[in-house]
């Protein structure tokens, strides 16, 4: 199979990564990633060519023990999606072994980079990542922001975010299944969630909120005579 020509790109968190570099630096830093993709390390000549007098770009790699440099999320990427390219091949050859599938159709697989980036990369609604990990409970909160950012309500991503991670990523008094339904649910009432949220947990207001009539009435006999 020819080498893999892409690796995930998470727009968020290499925003964050590198707000405060300055332009040239960011470039700097993605021709590096690309090198590295394209080679597996960068090799010391090509690190002093490309990024010599840019400290704060070098401290985004790592050093192995031959002296070459790398990234490790970047590292890390590549080979999280090498082990699920293998695991498609191995998948779809256990197939076809056991219903003696015909062979014409390897070469039209073969080439699969588009198909598998979009299975690796993108859930059915928009969300970047591997799917197993997307859907898992409770998510990542990367992953939450950017379901938000599809939808148009990036600032609701970190409220909603804490408010389910209070109270165990519940529904009711019922484990959560699926994240994206609870976001659509909570846009979709997003004004009583925020009320929810922001409603202070004084035990002494919810306390008073159920005291009925008779217990009212014992309080005050038992207090009368106090004296202040």
């Amino acid at each position: 199979m020819a080498k893999d020509p892409a690796f995930l790109f998470y727009s968020s968190d290499f925003l964050t990564g590198t707000m405060f570099m300055s332009n040239e630096d960011i470039g700097i830093y993605i021709k590096l990633l690309c090198v590295q993709h394209q080679n597996g390390v960068i090799y010391q000549k090509d690190m002093s060519k490309i990024c010599i007098g840019h400290t704060e770009v070098m401290q985004k790699f790592q050093v192995d023990e031959k002296g070459n440099f790398f990234n490790a999320r970047l590292r890390e990427e590549i080979e999280k999606r090498l082990k699920y390219s293998e695991s498609r091949r191995n998948n779809r050859n256990s197939k076809k072994d056991m219903n003696n599938i015909s062979n014409t159709y390897v070469p039209h697989m073969e080439n699969e980079n588009e198909n598998e980036n979009k299975d690796i990369n993108l859930d059915k609604e928009g969300v970047i990542g591997e799917t197993n990990q997307v859907a898992k409970i409770p998510p990542e909160f990367r992953f939450v922001e950017e379901y938000f950012n599809v939808k148009g309500e990036l600032e609701q991503a970190q409220r909603f975010y804490d408010y389910y991670t209070s109270n165990g990523w519940k529904v009711g008094k019922n484990k959560m299944k699926c994240w994206k339904s609870a976001v659509r649910n909570w846009l979709s009432n997003k004004k009583t969630y925020q009320k929810d949220a922001n409603t202070t947990n004084s035990s002494d207001e919810r306390i008073a909120g159920r005291l009925t009539k008779g217990q009212v009435e014992e309080f005050i006999n038992r207090t009368s005579d106090l004296k202040f």
